[in-house]
């Protein structure tokens, strides 16, 4: 009788061996695309530290709340910041900044920046005409990343991915909160049973492990076509290829400039 961990783990090992996907305009390594997303995420998460920037410079700006709390016979007192909270949402034609109010019944204020249009506006409550032109480098910074990711996330009816290949599934999203998610895992050609997750007793390398251990060479061996993405990533692709592009023209010029420099 075979022993199911070891098939799993020699199929692993037979595509670990390979060759890494050499990469054209056409194809391109799931490690590539991972790290693209990767990236993106790490701007988004720029966009957090902008907005609690924000938050800080509004509540230097707006008067904090006193409060009286009692305790015992005396009366203690605290100040509330103005806004206690901010978070973001990318939609189908704008990016908004939603700002909440310590003082709940009041709720939130939001601020909209629709894509492609000049101009921030607010429905219902608002920022002051002087908060918001001191707050102004904060708040169209934040706009220009969320709407750099929004105008794609606009375009593209289904920002999500499910690639299957011969032994492993590719999976891609973008979450209107502003963040991909991606992964690959075992599919059933590799895992029939879906035992990646399981612990096997008086195994000294169970799937998981083995799998997360060689994660890196997968993404390398792993070939995705270009044109299976959604148009969101295919975008996110091309622009970072364009630039892949750039940085080796720039680097040809330098080194020939470097030689005729030299030479001299």
């Amino acid at each position: 009788m075979s022993n199911y961990i070891n098939t799993v783990k020699e199929k692993i090992a037979d595509y670990i061996a390979r060759e890494s996907v050499v990469e054209t305009d056409e194809v391109i390594s799931a490690y590539t695309l991972f790290s693209i997303l990767k990236e993106e995420n790490k701007k988004l998460r720029h966009v957090k530290e902008m907005e609690k920037a924000l938050v800080d410079e509004l509540n230097g700006i707006y008067p904090a709340e006193v409060k009286y709390e009692k305790k015992g016979l005396f009366k203690k007192k605290t100040k509330q910041d103005y806004f206690d909270d901010i978070f973001h949402s990318i939609n189908g034609t704008n990016a908004e900044i939603v700002l909440c109010l310590s003082r709940r019944s009041i709720g939130y204020i939001t601020l909209v920046k629709d894509y492609n249009f000049d101009g921030v506006y607010s429905k219902f409550d608002s920022l002051t005409e002087d908060a918001y032109n001191q707050c102004k480098g904060y708040i169209e910074s934040i706009f220009d990343e969320l709407e750099y990711v929004g105008s794609l996330y606009a375009i593209d009816d289904n920002p999500y991915i499910k690639i299957e290949n011969e032994g492993f599934t590719i999976s891609a999203s973008f979450t209107n909160r502003g963040k991909f998610e991606y992964d690959i895992s075992l599919n059933k050609n590799f895992d029939p049973n879906s035992n990646l997750n399981s612990i096997y007793y008086g195994q000294e390398n169970n799937i998981k492990n083995v799998f997360e251990e060689n994660r890196e060479t997968i993404l390398r061996n792993t070939p995705i076509n270009i044109g299976d993405l959604s148009y969101m990533m295919c975008m996110l692709v091309l622009d970072y290829k364009n630039k892949e592009n750039e940085k080796k023209i720039e680097k040809e010029i330098d080194e020939e400039f470097q030689k005729v420099y030299e030479k001299k």
